[in-house]
């Protein structure tokens, strides 16, 4: 009886707890969400120091992995001290001294109580960028830059000399300071203004060389073979050479320069751009730059240069802009075509014939032109002019399936030679079978590319079916 009372006395606790916890639950489901204020935009800071840029006399810079240089005002502008005939960027100088003229930090951060753990904590216990100028009115001020600060936007902490604060300041403006004189020196333009007037651009190295000229308004490499070139690789290779541009400064060329630093004293590559309406631009490539670029030699002075900005020209090999089709002349101008293989033999001519509508006028295109039709005569005799349309065309289509070795060893007979005339060119391309099922093709006597050994039977096919 006992038993049975205290059992039901600890299911009523129990039924109690539960019902305490489902009170306790719906209560928390049904107050409302705590609504969070909106972040209230931080009060911009008004310059901490200000003055007239023409009250600057000097500002030196302490850079952190340059020597420090001091840029002095003569006559409303600024010029290194020492060297008044040294050319600097106006813009970067102009930036420069605007910060110095207004210091205006992005936010204050608290009261700077100067100590060793708080120079360490927030990155000025070791070298730091700083900046030093003299004024004209005989005041002087000084600031530093220090540790990167965990802010929304890239900064880092400042400090203001005889000021009472600890500052954040862009990171930007910091990188401004941080760069060695050399980098404000000016960088001439060596783009090129209209592409047209680009006749011949050249590469030369120890491993390689590479020369494309202007045939009209193709382009065809000279060496180290004759070959078509890609109208798509020089458009490309083109857009590259009229935005061409040098990156940095470094030094001028004299007696005392050591080239062998730079990679400059043997064993270079030199880019020759020849152009018609401008002097020729010779750029000399040398030692690698952390794998983003290169030192680069131009008119006495030595510069760095992007890979970037180098694009194709870095690198330029025949497979980069070699023509990849099969044929490079375009049927319309096609004459004669003759296919031989070693059981067929056809000699083709091809005329070319206005194109007459049922009332007798004059078939016209989108563009006005009269629309031309082929007439295909086989050994003198008319023929339907569709199998010799679509074999062409296949030729047109087909892209390689690798590229080949330059001095490559071909068998003594080919399999398939098809002879192409126009009224002033001509193009003889033989097909050579290889252990791959592939066929090099041999233009005009060179080889650079393979194609699919099946993929030339099939439009052989086309003729022997027709």
């Amino acid at each position: 009886m006992i038993a049975r009372n205290r059992h039901r006395i600890w299911l009523r606790i129990g039924g109690l707890a539960l019902l305490c916890l489902a009170l306790i639950v719906a209560l928390v489901m049904l107050k409302p969400p705590k609504v969070l204020p909106l972040p209230q935009p931080k009060e911009s800071l008004e310059a901490v120091f200000q003055t007239d840029i023409e009250n600057i006399r000097s500002f030196t810079v302490y850079p952190l992995n340059y020597p420090a240089y001091t840029l002095v005002q003569l006559d409303g502008h600024f010029a290194v001290e020492g060297q008044p005939d040294y050319p600097l960027k106006e813009t970067d100088i102009a930036f420069m001294a605007e910060h110095v003229a207004a210091v205006t930090p992005a936010e204050r951060v608290d009261e700077w109580v100067d100590t060793p753990l708080n120079r360490a904590n927030f990155g000025f216990a070791d070298n730091t960028v700083r900046v030093t100028a003299q004024l004209k009115d005989g005041r002087s001020i000084g600031f530093q830059f220090g540790a990167d600060a965990p802010t929304e936007t890239p900064s880092v902490y400042f400090l203001l000399d005889q000021d009472q604060y600890l500052y954040t300041m862009p990171a930007s403006v910091r990188d401004l300071f941080d760069q060695g004189l050399h980098f404000l020196h000016t960088v001439p333009d060596i783009s090129t203004t209209d592409t047209s007037d680009i006749l011949e651009i050249s590469v030369n190295a120890s491993e390689r060389s590479v020369r494309l000229l202007s045939v009209g308004t193709t382009w065809a490499l000279t060496e180290p073979l004759p070959y078509p070139a890609s109208s798509d690789a020089m458009q490309r290779l083109l857009s590259t050479v009229q935005q061409l541009r040098l990156a940095v400064f470094v030094t001028d060329i004299d007696d005392q320069t050591d080239l062998s630093s730079y990679g400059l004293a043997q064993d270079t590559t030199t880019i020759t751009i020849k152009r018609r309406d401008q002097a020729s631009l010779v750029l000399e490539l040398g030692a690698d730059i952390h794998g983003i670029g290169a030192y680069c030699a131009y008119e006495g002075a030595i510069y760095m240069v992007s890979y970037l900005a180098l694009g194709a020209l870095h690198h330029l090999d025949v497979q980069g802009v070699a023509f990849q089709g099969i044929t490079d002349i375009p049927f319309a101008d096609v004459k004669h075509i003759e296919v031989r293989t070693p059981e067929l033999s056809r000699k083709y001519s091809v005329q070319w014939v206005e194109r007459v509508a049922p009332n007798n006028q004059l078939v016209l295109d989108e563009n006005g032109q009269v629309q031309m039709d082929a007439k295909i005569m086989l050994e003198g005799t008319v023929v339907d002019a569709d199998a010799l349309t679509k074999f062409y065309q296949r030729l047109e289509a087909m892209q390689p399936a690798k590229p080949l070795p330059l001095d490559i060893d071909l068998p003594p007979t080919p399999k398939l030679t098809i002879s192409v005339y126009t009224k002033g060119d001509s193009r003889i391309l033989s097909f050579y079978a290889m252990d791959d099922g592939k066929m090099a093709l041999s233009m005009d006597g060179y080889v650079v590319w393979a194609y699919e050994g099946q993929a030339v039977e099939q439009a052989l096919k086309i003729l022997r079916n027709s």
